[in-house]
């Protein structure tokens, strides 16, 4: 859904939207286009890199990181897990974006929208490591869909 509506919506072109998943696609909003793979810490961090290192993004482009996972107290507490179908868990630390954002080149923007329980922890995280970061609005009320 967050693929259509940067192409459909916002105009971005198909060459400048990946979409990694660790599911099928099910439902009306189904992309035909995602496939199911293991995908690592290491792969999303590498693939972030060469964004903002290679001279990919000249100043006014914009990076949309979004991550749809589960929280996990163990290792640090600024995790987000995922378990797969093979029984391997799969992280994403908060301290392993510490690369991406320190080099992001003047004038991109990097926006990061992290969907898991725990969430805001990973917020607070970067508040405290990064002056520069925004916290979002923030509902008091939490609805559990």
């Amino acid at each position: 859904m967050v693929k259509k509506c940067l192409l459909e919506y916002r105009r971005y072109e198909e060459k400048d939207v990946v979409l990694w998943t660790d599911e099928a696609p099910m439902g009306v909003f189904a992309d035909s286009d995602a496939t199911t793979t293991y995908i690592t810490e290491k792969m999303i961090v590498s693939h972030l890199l060469t964004l903002v290192k290679d001279g990919y993004l000249s100043p006014g482009d914009t990076i949309l990181f979004f991550l749809s996972g589960h929280k996990a107290f163990r290792v640090e507490p600024s995790v987000i897990i995922g378990k797969h179908k093979d029984e391997r868990l799969s992280c994403l630390r908060a301290s392993s974006l510490d690369h991406v954002i320190q080099s992001v080149s003047n004038g991109v923007h990097l926006t990061m929208a992290i969907n898991s329980c725990g969430s805001l922890v990973m917020i607070r995280w970067s508040q405290f490591q990064f002056r520069f970061v925004e916290a979002p609005f923030l509902l008091h009320r939490h609805a559990a869909s």
